[in-house]
């Protein structure tokens, strides 16, 4: 984003350096393929080819696509963010609670308790390949059919940036 011929040309005093840095050391966080494998990949690997062409917006678009990260603009500066998991910085109980409370809970339509992932696999000679997570066969997907009263919520999702299957794998468990 600071690069003046392929990226946006803004002052790197607009960067927050400690946030990207921050973002890059959880990309780069080993995780084990599949349970006792002892077998590790980075979490996230962008594998993309940016067409300078394209629009600003579509180009980090697909770049933060990669590693489900945001770029907010906070405080005057741009921060990268990957999507985590997060401790709770406070706790609802009912002596911080004023007047009556409503609780609206994530709709069908954004949940689901299957996900294919759609990828490019090196190892099927550079074609397309999919994963998909729960399995059909897996407990994980008998407990959260069973969840949803046996209402099948799929979704499908294409990962032009990710060339690896378990990287793709953890991200439809993610979703």
């Amino acid at each position: 984003i600071s690069n003046t011929r392929y990226g946006k040309g803004l002052s790197t005093t607009l960067i927050d350096d400690d946030a990207f840095e921050d973002a890059a050391d959880k990309c780069e966080t080993q995780v084990e393929t599949y349970s006792g494998s002892s077998a590790y990949v980075n979490r996230f690997d962008l594998n993309a080819i940016i067409n300078t062409g394209n629009t600003l917006f579509n180009n980090v678009s697909l770049i933060l696509g990669s590693m489900q990260g945001m770029m907010p603009y906070q405080n005057g500066l741009y921060r990268l963010i990957i999507e985590d998991d997060y401790d709770s910085t406070f706790d609802f109980t009912t002596d911080n609670i004023i007047d009556g409370i409503d609780f609206t809970g994530p709709s069908k339509k954004n949940r689901y308790n299957r996900v294919t992932a759609k990828f490019i696999n090196p190892d099927a000679n550079w074609q397309g390949d999919s994963v998909t997570w729960p399995d059909s066969a897996s407990s994980d997907y008998t407990t959260f059919l069973s969840e949803d009263n046996n209402v099948v919520l799929e979704k499908d999702i294409n990962l032009t940036t990710v060339t690896n299957f378990y990287q793709a794998r953890n991200i439809a468990k993610t979703l």
